[in-house]
């Protein structure tokens, strides 16, 4: 706002971001958001992306399919502090549930870091 921009897009991956996108919307600024998406009712004018819930059930649902409803899964995101990171291990939690077969082993998060993520699926 303090540029004096004409329009606003940026990802919402939490709701942090929706006091700012508000204030943005009630200051006169058109606010788009994309990519990811808080849970929460805000004044943004659109959403463009994918709902990060159904992602995670979509997910989980494959898993137990390729697992052919037995096994153990370790999930590993990048952080927990992101909203739009939990709705999709909530989902794929919610769907692996539904499957008495499979358990979930571990829980961790790799900071959105490609090498901790390889390292801790060695481990897990």
């Amino acid at each position: 706002m303090a540029q004096g921009y004409d329009a606003i897009a940026t990802v919402a991956g939490d709701s942090g971001w929706l006091t700012f996108i508000n204030r943005a919307v009630d200051a006169g600024i058109p606010v788009a958001t994309f990519n990811s998406e808080a849970n929460a009712v805000n004044k943004r004018l659109f959403f463009v992306g994918a709902d990060s819930y159904q992602q995670g059930l979509t997910a989980g649902a494959q898993m137990a399919r390729v697992l052919g409803g037995k096994g153990k899964v370790a999930i590993i995101t990048g952080l927990f502090s992101v909203e739009a990171h939990e709705l999709r291990r909530k989902g794929f939690e919610d769907a692996i549930a539904k499957e008495p077969g499979i358990t979930i082993v571990g829980r961790v998060e790799n900071k959105d870091k490609a090498d901790t993520a390889y390292t801790q699926a060695r481990i897990s």
